[in-house]
C-alpha cells in the first residue's frame, strides 16, 4: 500500500510539472476587445516554480496509525515556438530541476535533488532514473488563445520511466501517454468568453481514469468567476477552483472500495488583465477517504497544497512552500 502511494505521488510530480504551465503561463493580453485571453509571441521564454506538499494520515484500526509527508519543488522553463492563423500557440516545456523530500512509515525517507553533485542514495536512487528522463526532455503542446490544451505530445521515454516506478502497477492508465494527456487537459483552465465573464458564472470539466488500486476515478474541476479587483492600478480577474474526486471499483475485484467521506478545496487563480498574465495561483485540497482493503477498513486523510510562482530574471532556483496539514 505504501509503495503504491509513493508511486502515485511520484506520478503526480510529473503531472504537476506540466500542469504548472497551464495554471501560470505568462504572456501579453490582447487589447483589441474585452476578451480575456492570451496573445502569444514566438520566442517568449518564461521560468516558473511549482511547489506541492502532501500529507497523508492513515488509521488502520488494530494495526495502528501511519503518517506520510511528501514535498516537491519543480523549476521549469517554457517557450513559444510557433503561432497558427487562429492564434493558437505551439509550446515547449522543459523541467530544469526537481527537489523531493519524503517521510513515510518503515523508516522510508528520501531527500532528492536533481542538481546535487552527490549520487542519490536509498529511495532517491530508485526514482533518479525517472527524474533523469524527465529533466531536459521537452514536452510539445498546443494551446488556444483562451488557454485550452488541444494536444499533448508525451515523450515515450517518460512513460517508459514511469512504468518502472515503485507502485506503477497500481496506476493503470494514469501513467500512460493517453492518461497523462487527459490529466493535463482536465487541470488546465480555459478562460470564459466575454459574455460569460459575470460574477457567479461557473463551469465544470470532468474526466475519468482507471487504476488497479482504485478502479474508476472521476475527477471534476469547477471554476467560479468571483469578479475583478484593482491593485496598484492593475485589473485582476479572480477565479475560485473546486476539485472533487469520486471512486468506483465497479466489477474490478482487485480494486479496493473507496468512499469519499469529506472533501474541501480552497484557493484562487488571479489573472492580471492589465498585464496579460497570471498574477498568482494556489490550490489546497483536503479529503477524507474510507477504504475497504482486507478485513480492516482504512481511514485516510489527505491534504495537498499546490502553488505556482513566476521566477524573475536573477532569482535563484530552488525554494519551497510550507507543508502544514491544516484543513481548509
Amino acid at each position: 500500500m505504501l509503495q503504491a502511494r509513493s508511486g502515485v505521488l511520484l506520478s503526480w510530480t510529473l503531472l504537476g510539472c506540466v500542469v504548472g504551465m497551464n495554471l501560470g503561463w505568462v504572456t501579453q493580453a490582447s487589447a483589441a476587445d474585452d476578451a480575456l485571453g492570451w496573445q502569444f509571441e514566438v520566442g517568449d521564454e518564461h521560468k516558473f516554480r511549482l511547489t506541492q506538499a502532501t500529507t497523508t494520515a492513515m488509521d488502520l484500526g488494530p494495526v495502528g496509525k501511519m503518517n506520510a509527508r511528501m514535498h516537491q519543488t519543480i523549476d521549469t522553463v517554457w517557450k513559444i515556438t510557433a503561432i497558427d492563423e487562429a492564434g493558437a500557440a505551439d509550446l515547449t516545456h522543459e523541467v530544469l530541476r526537481v527537489q523531493m523530500q519524503m517521510q513515510a512509515p518503515g523508516e522510508l525517507e528520501m531527500d532528492y535533488d536533481s542538481a546535487s553533485a552527490d549520487a542519490p542514495v536509498g529511495y532517491g536512487a530508485m526514482v533518479a532514473p525517472t527524474m533523469k528522463a524527465l529533466i531536459g526532455l521537452p514536452f510539445n503542446m498546443k494551446m488556444t488563445a483562451r488557454g485550452a490544451i488541444t494536444s499533448v505530445d508525451v515523450p515515450e521515454k517518460i512513460t517508459q520511466s514511469l512504468a518502472g516506478l515503485p507502485g506503477a502497477e497500481f496506476m493503470g492508465e494514469t501513467i500512460t501517454g493517453d492518461g497523462l494527456q487527459i490529466a493535463i487537459q482536465r487541470l488546465s483552465i480555459t478562460l470564459p468568453k466575454p459574455e460569460n465573464l459575470v460574477p457567479g458564472h461557473r463551469w465544470t470539466t470532468t474526466s475519468e481514469t482507471s487504476s488497479t488500486q482504485l478502479g474508476k476515478v472521476t475527477t471534476s474541476m469547477t471554476y467560479t468567476y468571483e469578479g475583478s479587483r484593482t491593485v496598484d492600478g492593475d485589473i485582476l480577474e479572480v477565479f475560485k477552483p473546486n476539485l472533487e474526486f469520486r471512486f468506483n471499483s465497479g466489477k474490478d475485484a482487485t480494486a479496493a472500495e473507496t468512499l469519499v467521506d469529506d472533501q474541501k478545496t480552497r484557493g484562487e487563480f488571479i489573472f492580471n488583465r492589465s498585464r496579460g498574465r497570471l498574477q498568482s495561483s494556489s490550490l489546497e485540497q483536503y479529503m477524507t477517504l474510507q477504504i475497504s482493503a482486507g478485513d480492516h477498513p482504512i481511514k485516510q486523510e489527505i491534504v495537498q497544497k499546490v502553488s505556482l510562482e513566476r521566477v524573475e530574471a536573477g532569482q535563484p532556483e530552488g525554494g519551497g512552500a510550507s507543508d502544514s496539514g491544516a484543513k481548509p
